[in-house]
């Protein structure tokens, strides 16, 4: 890389990361350009030489995220699928969770803001990336007249593995990948009944000690 790639990618890094911070204490509606500039010490004309507008840096800024993970997946060789007997450190999807562990500061402050579209983007990642490539080993022969179409299958898929990922990352103490991957094989075989009484049961054992 020269010289002259090298300060524009480090240029577009600092206002990126001028964005990030003023969302982290702002309403993004409230965010102009001279402040991102000003946040991240270059002058106007030179976001502008970048960006069209501050929604145009935010879509970026969304992209950045979602194109790697997508480079995670096409860089896989064998698109592992997800099951159990594989060791999660060889597949594009624990790949993922590392890359999204690394980013989750960056990835929690876009969910609270209500301009940003990343939660539907990574919906649609998820659809097309990694339920779109048949990723995931089948857990039983679907009966021949199912009543459950292709379409509400994979939804009722992409909406699962959006879910854990929202409440793995939003958690206090944001467990590690490993146990993340472990969470989410688990999940794979449990029942809406199997949910309902692992809530029961933690419900009960949570009455009892109030008492």
């Amino acid at each position: 890389m020269d010289k002259s790639s090298a300060r524009r990618l480090q240029t577009i890094n600092q206002i990126y990361k001028a964005l990030i911070r003023l969302i982290s204490k702002n309403d993004f509606k409230q965010i102009s350009i001279k402040m991102i500039s000003k946040e991240a010490g270059v002058a106007r004309g030179t976001f502008y030489h970048y960006f069209v507008d501050k929604y145009s840096l935010l879509d970026q800024l969304e992209n950045i995220l979602i194109d790697r993970v997508i480079q995670i997946f096409d860089e896989d060789p064998q698109k592992t699928t997800i099951s159990f007997s594989n060791s999660p450190h060889s597949g594009a999807f624990y790949k993922m969770l590392e890359y999204l562990y690394q980013e989750r500061e960056t990835i929690l402050i876009l969910f609270d803001c209500d301009q940003s579209v990343l939660v539907q983007k990574i919906h649609n990642l998820i659809v097309k990336n990694i339920l779109g490539d048949s990723c995931f080993e089948p857990v039983h022969t679907p009966a021949e007249h199912d009543v459950i179409s292709y379409a509400l299958a994979q939804e009722l898929l992409a909406q699962n593995i959006l879910s854990i990922l929202k409440f793995w990352l939003t958690q206090p103490d944001v467990a590690s990948p490993e146990i993340a991957y472990t969470i989410f094989l688990k999940s794979r075989t449990l029942s809406p009944i199997d949910l309902a009484n692992i809530f029961n049961i933690n419900l009960n054992v949570e009455s009892t000690k109030i008492e």
